[in-house]
């Protein structure tokens, strides 16, 4: 109702009307460019976190491990927590040029610290009597960290990823909008510039709906994981 009531304040020009939205969101999901554009959008997110992930539960690990690492690492990754990364992305793009290399590394460099973070306290947090319950058995450290550790934090680790994820999600969008040649981030950009506002708000409730999907299918996923974990 306070939707409806701007867009006639505003003469539908800036705020649409919601049936306007809704014929635009019915009109983009049946064009080929929506699902092209989302293809490569989450490709992205997908290749930016995997990295971010390799690379932060190895760090994790290590930190985990060693008190120098983790005393050495936590002061780079609190600096890197609080830089706002898209403020990055037009260097990324002096240096890699607008290309779909210079967003991975925004979306890897923008999950790193939530996946690194959730992983190394979800290490530190396993109950020491299951530790000491493996060494009673003659584990080795490796065996200790690769059989109990790690599954024991996963649920934390991918609390951290599913945290990434919404991230990294934000930051690609952001990125297409200001340099890119194609994803949704792009598409809302175009069409802002078209002045076709009922197809911007389409799209941003269209990723809204696909973002919401995502975290269910993590929750879903990751209350499957402990199940397995803790039965």
């Amino acid at each position: 109702m306070i939707w409806e009531i701007m867009a006639l304040a505003n003469k539908g020009v800036f705020i649409s009307h919601i049936h306007r939205i809704f014929l635009a969101v019915g009109h983009i999901v049946y064009t080929r460019i929506f699902y092209t554009s989302l293809l490569n959008t989450v490709l992205i997110i997908a290749m930016g976190i995997s990295i971010a992930v390799i690379v932060g539960i190895g760090l994790a690990v290590v930190m985990s491990l060693n008190d120098f690492c983790r005393n050495a690492v936590e002061p780079v990754l609190n600096l890197i927590r609080h830089i706002p990364t898209i403020a990055l992305f037009p260097t990324l793009m002096a240096l890699f040029g607008v290309s779909n290399f210079a967003r991975i590394v925004l979306i890897a460099l923008n999950s790193f610290p939530a996946i690194v973070i959730s992983a190394y306290h979800g290490i530190k947090s396993v109950d020491k009597s299951v530790i000491e319950a493996g060494k009673v058995d003659s584990a080795s450290d490796k065996k200790i960290m690769v059989a109990i550790k790690i599954p024991l934090a996963m649920s934390e680790i991918l609390n951290g990823i599913k945290i990434a994820n919404g991230n990294g999600f934000v930051a690609v969008v952001v990125a297409e909008m200001l340099g890119a040649s194609s994803g949704l981030g792009f598409m809302i950009m175009w069409a802002t510039n078209a002045f076709d506002y009922p197809e911007v708000y389409a799209y941003i409730f269209t990723l809204s709906f696909i973002g919401i999907m995502i975290n269910k299918s993590f929750d879903l996923f990751i209350k499957k994981i402990e199940g397995v974990i803790y039965a």
